[in-house]
């Protein structure tokens, strides 16, 4: 029997063995025996229950520091200093033990597990202080000019993060384009928009920072844009951004969002405070949200009811949406994903 015959032969038998596993709409592949090799690490019945515990238990213990970060977001924007600095000793113990924990079990500590939308860690804002700092002294010494390349590159550098990386091929796709189609009455405004929303994730991918566009609701025309912010998750309004704002009627806006959450209240509140016709959201994870807003918004009733439904087990995604069409429910705003 020659080798052709041979293995032909074991490959039926194995067919008819096995008839289940190819009829489950998959196409058959020819099999040669002992040509592949499975380089897995292997576990044991009791390794694996093992490591099904230990990753339990930090998922618990990520749980926790999300619950305390959002609970203490609540308390900040209650104006509780006391309670603030509280919890802020909580989170910096809880994720001590975490960091521990993963350490003594072999395991990758995942900080975008623990992230909560708004928070910013105190800690992480001060070494980025000391960096400006010592930036600020090297220049003195000519060693290096504020406001270089290699200061904005630094910049980014501080603030990446592979969690919010751009799938740069959807945002070049006529599936993401087509989202703009319809965003508002005026194409030249939604050529603008998406324009701006490709610009803004391109430059913003992999980072925590935001961009902000500008754009007037009747020619399409960019009023302002910010591109350079090195603020985490945000956009300070500067005394040039106000006055270039104030008393106009007619602006839509656009930013990025790292996280790719809903509208926060913040953006809704600057939605009213300043008058805009529409606001826009880029997630980094292409999706698209539209929102206005008529009337002031409690930040810390929404974080209590995001808290709320983080306890009854939704994830941040889902709980920031269940709060937004809570607060819908008795005050004059909308939001809206852009499809």
């Amino acid at each position: 029997m020659s080798l052709q015959e041979y293995y032909g032969e074991m490959i039926l038998q194995y067919y008819w063995k096995n008839q289940d596993l190819f009829f489950c709409g998959r196409v058959s592949r020819s099999i040669s025996i002992g040509l592949f090799i499975n380089r897995e690490k292997q576990y044991s019945e009791k390794e694996n229950s093992e490591e099904y515990e230990k990753v339990t238990k930090q998922r618990a213990l990520e749980r926790d520091i999300r619950k305390q970060k959002t609970t203490r977001n609540a308390l900040k924007a209650a104006g509780d200093d006391e309670g603030v600095k509280e919890y802020d000793k909580k989170i910096r113990a809880s994720t001590a033990k975490l960091e521990r924990f993963c350490d003594e079990n072999g395991l990758t500590v995942r900080r975008d597990r623990t992230e909560v939308y708004g928070y910013s860690d105190p800690g992480r804002k001060k070494k980025h202080e000391d960096f400006v700092e010592t930036l600020d002294k090297s220049e003195e010494s000519d060693i290096i000019k504020s406001g270089s390349d290699i200061v904005a590159l630094e910049e980014q550098r501080y603030g990446r993060n592979k969690n919010t990386l751009v799938n740069k091929t959807f945002i070049d796709s006529g599936e993401y384009k087509r989202k703009f189609d319809n965003a508002t009455d005026n194409p030249v405004v939604n050529k603008s928009l998406y324009d701006c929303a490709k610009k803004a994730l391109k430059h913003r991918s992999g980072t925590v920072f935001e961009d902000m566009y500008w754009i007037n609701s009747n020619t399409g025309n960019i009023e302002l844009a910010v591109t350079d912010s090195t603020a985490e998750r945000g956009i300070p309004y500067s005394d040039k951004i106000i006055k270039a704002i104030t008393g106009r009627t007619d602006l839509i806006t656009l930013h990025t969002h790292p996280g790719s959450m809903p509208p926060s209240i913040s953006d809704l509140n600057k939605n009213f405070e300043h008058n805009y016709r529409t606001g826009f959201i880029a997630c980094h994870n292409g999706r698209v949200f539209g929102y206005n807003c008529n009337e002031e918004i409690s930040q810390a009733l929404h974080d209590l009811y995001v808290a709320e439904y983080q306890s009854m087990g939704d994830d941040e995604y889902s709980a920031q949406l269940a709060s937004l069409n809570k607060l819908k429910e008795n005050h004059d705003f909308d939001f809206w994903e852009v499809t």
